[in-house]
């Protein structure tokens, strides 16, 4: 049934559940007025901004494939050149159409709009939208974060895709892996920038290549795919969830203390599951009523992570200008369909016109 979709169904459901995650981040945009609190318990015990982190380890996982997995050994400079000019053509093309339109989306929503408590000042909008152009948003965010600063994991991870292959170029293959390995290490007890370390986390992304450098190396997979636990596909799919929905908590359980070493386990447990995602040998598996659902929720999620807050924030326009009565409820179930259906068409009509089918782009299915 995968090998139909031509995807990794598994880590299709790793993408709702990371797209489900960060929903409850930015629940606060979708209460009202009555019922103010609701969704506020979910804080105390989950941590969902982290949801964040399992993508960036989903998405370096295929940057390793896409890097360390189509160079050939031994390039030529030219050839080095000319392959990564070509990477950086083809994320463009993947990422920046949906951002863009989303963005600039946000800042005619928010000029036209009079309410400035919801969109904030105009020239603060239009440094968002600049900012979040041109992929340096959590730069941004660092010295004037807002509610509309949802872009920076997208600076972030375009600022990763510049690195990546120009690390890997320059350092070569053999202290390549080495590096990440000792980038993992390192990432345990300290993150750059700071006290504004939450920006600028590659933590994710490390773990990511990882996974991708456990699945391809010759014995290493070969292992792990003799020795995983075959487990029934409707309890493995209980517990892919359950365990990084649970995973979310761990800077709880560490009093928000030590947050380097809290942000390594979750990237830790999400590079486990897409590495047995990755093998397909049976530890992961999503049931056969549930493929459809999860291939096609997991093809919407970037757009969705691009349009869900300013859907909901001119949602919120609305009904502040008209003095509507909803209750957060209501308009959190509202709000979420809507956001659906905008990035289903976001997806068909902006994403998928400016790059090449997904076969180009992700691993084998094994």
């Amino acid at each position: 049934m995968a090998r139909k979709y031509n995807k990794n169904i598994e880590i299709q459901l790793m993408r709702i559940i990371s797209i489900a995650l960060v929903i409850m981040a930015h629940q606060a945009s979708l209460r009202t007025n009555i019922h103010p609190h609701f969704g506020e318990s979910l804080g105390t015990v989950l941590r969902p901004w982290l949801g964040v982190d399992i993508f960036f380890v989903i998405s370096g996982y295929f940057m390793g494939y896409m890097v360390l997995g189509k160079s050939k050994p031994n390039m030529e400079l030219s050839e080095k050149v000319s392959f990564s000019i070509d990477f950086f053509r083809k994320r463009f093309l993947r990422l920046f159409p949906a951002a863009f339109f989303w963005i600039t989306v946000t800042l005619v929503a928010g000029m036209v709009s009079s309410n400035r408590g919801l969109w904030g000042d105009q020239t603060s909008l239009f440094y968002k939208w600049l900012t979040s152009v041109f992929y340096i948003r959590n730069f941004e965010n660092a010295v004037s974060p807002s509610p509309l600063g949802w872009y920076w994991s997208l600076s972030l991870e375009n600022q990763f895709y510049i690195v990546l292959p120009l690390l890997f170029f320059t350092i070569g293959r053999k202290f390549f892996i080495p590096c990440i390995y000792a980038l993992a290490g390192l990432f345990l007890f300290w993150l750059p920038g700071g006290v504004d370390w939450g920006w600028y986390r590659p933590t994710g992304f490390i773990w990511g290549l990882i996974a991708y450098h456990v699945v391809n190396t010759q014995g290493i997979g070969d292992v792990i795919r003799a020795k995983a636990p075959k487990i029934p596909a409707l309890l493995s799919f209980f517990l892919l969830i359950f365990g990084l929905v649970a995973s979310t908590a761990i800077p709880a359980a560490f009093q928000n203390q030590m947050m380097p070493f809290a942000i390594s386990i979750v990237s830790l447990l999400a590079c486990v599951c897409v590495v047995y995602a990755a093998l397909k040998c049976g530890t992961l598996t999503v049931p056969k009523p549930l493929v459809f659902l999860s291939y096609w929720g997991g093809e919407i999620t970037y757009s969705f992570y691009l349009c869900h807050i300013v859907i909901w924030d001119i949602m919120q326009d609305i009904r502040q200008s008209y003095g509507l009565r909803i209750s957060s409820e209501l308009f959190a179930v509202s709000g979420i369909s809507m956001a659906i259906l905008f990035a289903t068409f976001s997806y068909f009509l902006i994403e998928l016109p400016f790059y090449r089918k997904k076969s180009d782009l992700e691993p084998t299915l094994k």
